[in-house]
């Protein structure tokens, strides 16, 4: 069995496109995937930014026509947010999930929050709504975020980052070896693993 790491964050929407590649290497070449969460933008505040004045409208729209078509070739739906948003909270989530529910599921949830619905995912009351869409208890959830009982997973996340001087997402792994940064076709992805 081989194991593959698939850096991503959650506002980061060339991440958001290739999610349906990496679970197609999931489901038909019989890889396990760690799903390793990062934060592009930690200092983004908890309200958000506006995305036209973090990146400028120049980019917005050069990437939003890119974006736009390839979710289109990929039959996914796609909106691209008004807003960046923190995702400490939902990252402490996913840690949390890891023990409850399909991390797939998980990371559709919280990726349909952002580019499907554009809603604010440092919001607790949308991390609720996260939380019941798959049955997790948002409270044990919180009392888990109040004791950091995560730290070790993020740790370790955060290292593996570090030693692969990742800086940009998204990002496959294969053991201590990288695969491929940025977006990609199935096809090519499977090339690259031969």
């Amino acid at each position: 069995m081989r194991y593959l790491s698939f850096i991503f964050d959650y506002i980061c929407p060339y991440c958001y496109v290739m999610i349906p590649e990496i679970k197609r290497l999931e489901e038909t070449q019989g890889f396990v995937v760690d799903w390793i969460p990062m934060e592009i933008y930690s200092d983004t505040p908890i309200e958000g930014v506006s995305l036209m004045e973090y990146l400028g409208p120049r980019k917005v729209v050069k990437s939003a026509r890119l974006l736009e078509e390839l979710a289109t070739t990929k039959d996914i739906p796609f909106y691209l947010p008004e807003k960046l948003y923190n995702t400490k909270l939902v990252n402490l989530l996913t840690a949390y999930g890891r023990s409850w529910v399909d991390q797939g599921e998980l990371i559709d949830e919280i990726f349909r929050r952002v580019f499907v619905y554009n809603e604010n995912i440092s919001d607790h009351n949308v991390v609720y709504k996260i939380c019941l869409n798959l049955g997790v208890s948002y409270h044990d959830f919180m009392e888990h975020v109040r004791k950091e009982s995560f730290k070790e997973t993020t740790k370790r996340w955060e290292m593996i980052v570090q030693n692969q001087r990742i800086d940009m997402v998204p990002t496959l792994l294969e053991g201590d070896r990288m695969i491929h940064q940025g977006v990609c076709s199935y096809d090519e992805l499977v090339k690259m693993l031969k």
